[in-house]
């Protein structure tokens, strides 16, 4: 049987075999003490749910290791300040396995404030991992989430899921295998991912539609696109600016492209570090980008973006043209020797280290910058007329000869 220790209607009482109290320090990674206490059981899903329901304000849920096999959505609800915390060593001595899910799109849901969730892993839910939705400090810190399919159209969207919040903390998290992006952070303001790994998935780290995110020290590889910053139209939050990508590991995400048909991101080509999708204010330095067949950094605007989708973005409040990027600093090496996908239509091997589509309101509005001097080998195809047609590609670096200023480091509220 499992045990949750919950209130009564007067002080303490203990509910069943296990529990702590609040002022329990059972040593569990990230410090602090147990409220409530779950442990696998006869009904995992039950008594972890039961525990999200009973849980108060700013208490803790310490989930004992163990496998837990769940077949249902969790959902946290709107209680303030709760931390889910698994007590294990390592992220896999707890392990949510939802291998037997049968209803439910996510594996769990949560739209409270000031929420932790740390230290166990996941597997195998039919869709997304962790979805955290409307909330303002929101942390996510040593989980892993995973399918056993491996790289499968079939497994969710997403592994880390953070969406339409603010104070965003995505931190030392593995993720694997998800169809669309492991880390995904979308359509929220000042978010922070760092020192994650992520591998096996279409996009390893994506930002869409955020507003201040700085993405640093994580290590992505073996995806079909490493890292993702785009502006999409048609959603509820109309920008993508402010972000800051630096010193991270990018290497050899030359997968296969599994995404599911008619998505965004199943036109990515294998083979690429960093795409900009008509993001503004973008900053990429201090990088390690190595070991990508077509090129180490793409940036494209949306009206050649929905010539490759072959539909029309149709959104007049969002901007389509990448503006004001700043690229320096970063080690390059091994890029752009075989490209693929609609890359490999330009027409041109080996390509060079930075590829751009030309995007532009008038001629030198984008500001592009590349360094004084400029510091990457550089390609503008022209947009749709350069396909297949190199001789109208330009590599003179000389318009984008430049500096644009640093971004501030995004804090986040916790």
């Amino acid at each position: 049987m499992r045990s949750v220790l919950r209130w009564a209607m007067v002080g303490w009482v203990s509910a069943a075999l296990l529990g702590c109290s609040g002022d329990d320090d059972d040593g569990a990674p990230g410090g602090g003490g147990c409220d409530l206490r779950v442990a696998p059981g006869d009904n995992d899903t039950e008594a972890l749910q039961t525990a999200l329901v009973e849980a108060r304000s700013n208490q803790v849920i310490c989930l004992s290791p163990g496998t837990y096999q769940i077949n249902d959505l969790i959902t946290v609800g709107a209680t303030p300040g709760l931390t889910i915390r698994g007590t294990g060593e390592r992220p896999e001595d707890v392990l949510l396995d939802f291998s037997g899910q049968v209803s439910g799109d996510d594996g769990m849901l949560a739209t409270g404030d000031r929420i932790t969730i740390e230290n166990f892993a996941m597997k195998n839910t039919r869709g997304n991992g962790v979805v955290v939705s409307g909330a303002t400090g929101v942390v996510f810190r040593k989980l892993k989430v995973s399918w056993d399919r491996g790289s499968d159209t079939q497994n969710g969207a997403y592994a880390v899921y953070p969406t339409r919040s603010e104070d965003v903390l995505v931190e030392d998290c593995e993720v694997v295998g998800a169809s669309d992006a492991g880390i995904y952070v979308g359509q929220s303001r000042r978010a922070v991912v760092r020192r994650n790994v992520a591998h096996g998935n279409v996009i390893g780290i994506e930002v869409e539609n955020t507003i201040e995110a700085e993405i640093y020290d994580n290590e992505a590889y073996d995806n079909t696109v490493g890292i993702f910053v785009p502006l999409l139209p048609n959603l509820q939050q109309t920008e993508s600016r402010a972000t800051l990508i630096r010193d991270n590991l990018i290497y050899e995400n030359d997968r296969t492209n599994f995404g599911p048909p008619g998505t965004v991101v199943a036109f990515m080509p294998p083979g690429v570090g960093i795409v900009l999708l008509s993001s503004d204010d973008v900053r990429v330095h201090g990088n390690t980008i190595r070991d990508h067949a077509s090129t180490a950094i793409g940036i494209v605007g949306q009206a050649v973006m929905d010539e490759i989708t072959g539909s029309a973005a149709n959104d007049p409040r969002s901007d389509g043209f990448p503006e004001r990027i700043y690229i320096h600093d970063n080690t390059f090496e091994r890029n752009g020797q075989a490209p693929k996908g609609i890359l490999a239509t330009l027409g041109a091997v080996p390509l060079e280290a930075v590829v751009w589509d030309g995007s532009e309101r008038s001629a030198g509005s984008a500001e592009l910058c590349l360094g004084d001097p400029p510091q990457a080998s550089f390609r503008n195809f022209g947009g749709v007329s350069g396909v297949g047609n190199p001789g109208a590609h330009s590599t003179d670096t000389t318009q984008h000869r430049c500096t644009l200023p640093d971004l501030a480091p995004v804090v986040v509220t916790e």
